[in-house]
């Protein structure tokens, strides 16, 4: 327990560790081995991505971009491991799911896990050692002017989204009346705007602020979101809350066994919700009815191990694994991060923009569900390169966002950071891209709250100016 225990504080240990991992993940590839030596090697891989995970416990945050990470690419080959090398991950596409295609997954994983490793560690280590400084009046002034600009935000997001995902899954099935958002950050935005206006809340106190708040939160994750089916959002917006209470008070947020025990709870909730809001329109609601689907899809290996959002994710992967493999499709060298640039702009204003990549799939007649997993793009781009450099890049500008935020304390530093927690499970589901179109996001809020904080200073100024010029012309004609 003690060894355990100091290998927590020594970070660059995890690095020697995740490197000597993804060397022999290497070597199963090179050496072409077989099933059975594979097995053993991987089952190592797997104590050693546990342990990668133990050292993130005093983080949660980093721990949440490990575990999804290292999870999605791995859980193929824990499926093949268990249930033998024909095993199904997931109930989509069956033709991309061979044994060949999984141990290419498994390398790009370990390459990923030392990207991630090498990333987090450079991302705290470039940051000045500098103390946080107490917050000036301008950005106490500043925070009260974003928070109540917050507010009308949030209730337009609010509207719209519930709007756009139709009726409540309590009446309607899941999706039955979806219909793609007019601005696909509209929920980004109300994240980001609710995050703000908590960092403010924790920081200073101010009347019927809390009730605000509350008010808000229930009717845009509560009404607008969660009752429509909606899991990931909800999800993002509670992790940064979390992660954002601590950094307030100049830590991060560690994982203890209440924490723990809650997320478990909170995951079940969750899984159950992802269950019931197919169902629950038609047969009502039945938690015996509901843990019995859960069980079946999760013990059931008879059609496929279908794992909730991880399974179709995952093949996501191994369908551009193969494409790429099979020589049906060509790698990209970074067009795909390039049209980033092409595809910032709404889709209103710029229809003949790039198309999202989690379409491709139907170009070659293989079945997807949805998203594009960041290790599927870096591979379709650079191959395992690829899948060492991106999650690596991803990786170092989070840690360098949540440091910055942490030791400088800073409007602008939070709202960076926000680039990450307001969008983060969507983008670490779904696509990279989301990363970069919150940062868009973030930038643009941020000058409308600034330029709207200066108006507000210069009208005030003014104000205050003309009373006191009145007061000095009284005070003249009283002396008269």
């Amino acid at each position: 327990m003690n060894c355990l225990i100091n290998f927590k504080t020594q970070k660059k240990s995890c690095i020697y560790l995740a490197c000597g991992n993804a060397l022999l993940a290497v070597l199963t590839l090179l050496l072409n081995l077989r099933f059975e030596p594979v097995c053993y090697i991987a089952s190592l891989s797997f104590i050693i991505f546990l342990v990668l995970l133990w050292n993130k416990f005093d983080n949660i945050l980093f721990l949440a971009r490990t575990l999804f990470l290292g999870g999605i690419g791995y859980f193929p080959m824990v499926v093949k491991i268990v249930y033998g090398p024909d095993a199904f991950f997931s109930g989509l596409e069956r033709t991309t799911q061979d044994f060949d295609i999984v141990l290419v997954m498994y390398v790009a994983t370990s390459l990923a896990l030392l990207g991630n490793e090498i990333g987090l560690y450079l991302g705290e280590r470039g940051q000045k050692q500098t103390v946080p400084r107490h917050d000036t009046a301008y950005e106490r002034s500043l925070w009260k002017t974003i928070f109540f600009c917050s507010i009308p935000i949030v209730l337009w997001a609010s509207y719209e989204a519930a709007k756009s995902a139709g009726s409540s899954v309590l009446i309607a099935g899941y999706a039955s009346e979806y219909q793609d958002l007019p601005m696909g950050n509209i929920i980004a935005i109300g994240i980001i705007c609710l995050l703000a206006m908590w960092v403010m809340l924790q920081k200073y106190r101010f009347k019927y602020a809390w009730c605000i708040f509350i008010s808000l939160a229930s009717i845009f994750l509560g009404y607008s979101i969660f009752l429509r089916g909606q899991r990931q959002d909800v999800l993002t917006a509670l992790l940064g809350i979390t992660v954002c209470y601590a950094l307030v008070k100049g830590k991060s947020y560690k994982i203890t066994i209440k924490s723990f025990l809650t997320i478990v709870l909170m995951y079940i909730v969750f899984e159950m919700w992802g269950v019931a809001r197919l169902v629950i329109a038609t047969t009502g609601i039945n938690l015996k009815h509901l843990f019995t689907i859960i069980i079946a899809n999760a013990t059931d290996a008879s059609d496929a191990i279908k794992f909730g959002t991880v399974s179709p994710i995952a093949t996501t992967f191994s369908n551009t694994v193969w494409l790429i493999n099979s020589g049906n499709l060509d790698f990209a060298w970074g067009k795909s991060y390039w049209e980033f640039i092409l595809r910032t702009p709404p889709e209103f204003l710029y229809p003949g923009r790039p198309t999202d990549y989690s379409w491709m799939f139907e170009d070659y007649g293989l079945l997807a569900g949805g998203g594009f997993f960041e290790l599927a793009e870096a591979y379709m781009n650079l191959g395992l390169v690829g899948t060492l450099l991106i999650p690596a890049t991803i990786s170092f500008l989070l840690s360098k966002a949540f440091y910055n935020t942490l030791r400088k304390q800073t409007v602008f530093s939070y709202f960076l950071l926000f680039s990450f927690l307001g969008v983060f499970f969507r983008s670490t589901w779904y696509q990279t891209f989301g990363f970069y179109k919150a940062f868009c996001t973030v930038i643009v809020l941020y000058f409308i709250f600034w330029l709207v904080h200066e108006i507000l200073v210069i009208w005030q100024n003014l104000m205050t100016t003309c009373v006191h010029s009145k007061v000095i012309l009284s005070n003249e004609r009283s002396e008269k």
